[in-house]
């Protein structure tokens, strides 16, 4: 048996030692009993199909129009007072009207929304040309290169490819 970090504790038998690369850390997988495999089965019933973020707006129209025509995204469904665009076939961005709904805006505080790219460069030249004020592009030590902008609501979105080498 094999234990890291901490005390040892009874039953938990190591089968799967991983390292967790967002943490840093080494992650144990402990043995399961027939009852908890057919519970975490159970747990795969409920298959998540899209995933979508609703962003409350006060600067409603400038925020729809922002993400409509200086990010070029897709609208899927609009009502005057809810936008919803399509990030790619299974994710979705939302631009409600704070005036309309019953969630108020938080103001972009403790909001960021990341968006990976496959070319860093052509997305900030984009960005630059089209007056949004990209930051500089910046490496971080995870292997990505990354800029920022904010919308019209001052919500952070991050732009950023991997430069992991396949």
């Amino acid at each position: 048996m094999i234990f890291l970090g901490g005390p040892r504790q009874a039953g938990k038998t190591a089968t799967n030692i991983r390292r967790d690369n967002f943490n840093n850390q080494w992650v144990i997988s402990p043995q399961l009993s027939n009852n908890q495999k057919q519970g975490d089965q159970k747990n795969r019933d409920m298959k998540i199909k899209t995933a979508s973020t609703i962003l409350y707006c006060t600067n409603w129209e400038k925020t729809v129009k922002f993400y409509r025509d200086h990010l070029n995204l897709t609208v899927i469904f609009s009502t005057d007072w809810f936008v919803e665009f399509s990030l790619n076939s299974n994710s979705r961005l939302s631009i409600a009207d704070e005036k309309r709904a019953s969630i108020k805006s938080c103001n972009g505080k403790g909001i960021t929304l990341s968006f990976e790219v496959k070319s860093i460069d052509n997305a900030w030249n984009f960005a630059k040309k089209a007056g949004l004020k990209p930051t500089m592009i910046k490496k971080h030590p995870w292997d990505a290169r990354t800029f920022y902008l904010f919308d019209p609501d001052g919500h952070r979105i991050e732009i950023w490819q991997s430069v992991k080498k396949p």
